[in-house]
């Protein structure tokens, strides 16, 4: 393949960034013409995201009802073990609200750090934004997160009532919790394609990552200083928070605090602005990586 083949492989070929050309006309030029590209792939990300959906599911007796029933059964387990541990009221509604949530973030981290070298065929074939491919990543996420939240609806019925007033953050949450998981699935999908260790290396990075997520506990019911300190300063923290009160139903109902709100809202910006940034740094030499 020639260097001018390589070339058409980025829609905004010429125009990668540099530290020296980083000026508000040339990024606000970058964002307008990525969202263009964006809006003439839109039927090519569609497709992605329902083949990706059939594969996934197309040899499984199943189907799509292992959206539903993985968490009921995820449920089930942590419960079983849990529940005897940690003193939370309504614990399955606790559990549940931060469970599905960090499994859409998991999700579209793992799948869209290796969607380059996944779709490595399509891309040296076919001249499409590269961005197409970790986007997709995180809305088939999203489409499980979806059936996901039908599951715990039905399972949260034999635990709490649901018809709370709070269940109006869930699209608020949902929003900034795909502004999160975007921009670091960009961040990883970048260090994948120049580094392939890292590839190895995310699913422990994200291991560790869940311990310090209040999901399993809450931070306050810590003996550790130093270890709810480091969750109380975590971003998915505050993104989570925002799923469990609108879900999780304790002695009183709860809203996020003005600290989430910032906190969530900040850390979901700054992810998807550092990604942003990251992808456009190295978006033409990505091709070279693969």
């Amino acid at each position: 393949m020639s260097l001018s083949d390589l070339r058409e492989h980025s829609t905004v070929a010429a125009h990668g960034w540099s530290w020296g050309s980083l000026r508000p006309a040339r990024i606000a030029a970058a964002l307008a013409g990525d969202f263009r590209d964006l809006h003439r792939y839109r039927h090519v990300l569609r497709n992605f995201v329902v083949s990706q959906l059939k594969v996934r599911y197309q040899r499984s007796v199943l189907g799509f009802f292992w959206t539903l029933l993985n968490p009921i059964l995820m449920l089930l387990v942590l419960y079983a073990v849990f529940s005897r541990i940690v003193n939370i009221p309504n614990y399955a509604g606790y559990l549940l609200g931060g469970m599905i949530p960090w499994q859409f973030f998991s999700a579209s981290v793992v799948n869209g750090s290796r969607s380059l070298i996944t779709q490595e065929y399509l891309i040296r074939k076919v001249s499409v934004q590269k961005m197409v491919f970790p986007l997709s990543e995180v809305l088939v996420a999203g489409v499980n997160m979806c059936f996901a939240m039908a599951a715990l609806f039905i399972i949260l019925m034999f635990f709490q009532p649901m018809l709370r007033v709070q269940l109006v953050l869930l699209p608020a949450g949902a929003v900034l919790l795909l502004m999160f998981s975007l921009g670091v699935a960009l961040i990883s999908m970048t260090l994948v394609t120049r580094f392939r260790d890292f590839e190895h290396m995310i699913d422990i990075f994200l291991q560790a990552f869940y311990f310090v997520c209040p999901i399993l506990y809450k931070p306050e019911n810590l003996n550790n200083a130093t270890f709810e300190r480091a969750m109380r300063f975590n971003p998915m923290t505050h993104l989570l928070a925002i799923f469990q009160d609108a879900l999780y139903c304790d002695a009183a109902p709860a809203w996020p605090t003005l600290t989430n709100w910032m906190m969530a809202g900040g850390s979901a910006v700054l992810s998807l602005v550092i990604g942003y940034a990251v992808y456009k740094f190295y978006e033409n030499d990505y091709i070279f990586q693969l």
